[in-house]
């Protein structure tokens, strides 16, 4: 009854209604205040979701430049057959080799 004189005379409906009225503009103004709220954190999620994103795509830019490197430069070693055909072949020419010198040193 604080914002009605005494001298008013409303009726008990009126009353009702008025207070009803006020907790329903109370009611939608929290509503309002809470979407606002809501809208704002889901923009900033959004935010937050987008920079992650483009963070972790930079990541595996780098991620794939170290590969493509690493790939760039194991095609310059050598392969586990190539590397025992070599060991194979200076074996094969170190006996042949020694053995040739085994022959003129006797003779």
């Amino acid at each position: 009854m604080g914002k009605y004189r005494r001298e008013e005379k409303i009726s008990l409906k009126e009353h009702i209604l008025g207070l009803l009225l006020e907790r329903d503009k109370r009611y939608e103004q929290r509503s309002q205040e809470r979407d606002l709220r809501y809208d704002q954190r889901f923009r900033e999620t959004e935010e937050a979701k987008r920079v992650l994103v483009q963070t972790t795509e930079k990541r595996f830019d780098g991620v794939n430049e170290f590969r493509a490197a690493m790939s760039d430069q194991q095609k310059n070693y050598i392969t586990r057959s190539e590397a025992l055909a070599l060991v194979v072949a200076v074996s094969t020419v170190t006996g042949a080799i020694v053995g040739a010198l085994s022959y003129f040193a006797k003779h």
